[in-house]
């Protein structure tokens, strides 16, 4: 914002001040690998442990200015009784069910 440093920010190189830290502190093969995505288990969880969350957020009547109530069960519906995997799709729809509650 108001400063920049030429130790922060570099086009080729991510994280360029933590990482010149965690040279001091941690093995190269640690310190210079390359960066790690990290994966949340969502399939497992609206599977189990949040399933009724997602039924809830899902039909949503507030959806339905965007996506009809019809197609979004039978998104449930193939998603848990015909083991179609839309989990992607299920969260989208929760975020915006979360973001029109919010902002709308």
């Amino acid at each position: 914002f108001g400063c920049h440093s030429d130790n922060h920010v570099d086009l080729f190189q991510t994280k360029k001040l933590l990482r010149a830290i965690a040279k001091k502190y941690l093995p190269p093969v640690i310190s210079s690998r390359s960066k790690k995505g990290f994966g949340l288990p969502l399939k497992k969880w609206f599977d189990y442990e949040l399933k009724e969350l997602v039924y809830d957020q899902v039909q949503q009547d507030e959806l339905s200015l965007w996506i009809s109530k019809k197609q979004r069960l039978e998104l449930l519906k193939q998603h848990y009784e015909r083991n179609i995997n839309h989990t992607r799709t299920l969260f989208k729809l929760m975020m915006l069910s979360q973001w029109i509650k919010n902002y709308v």
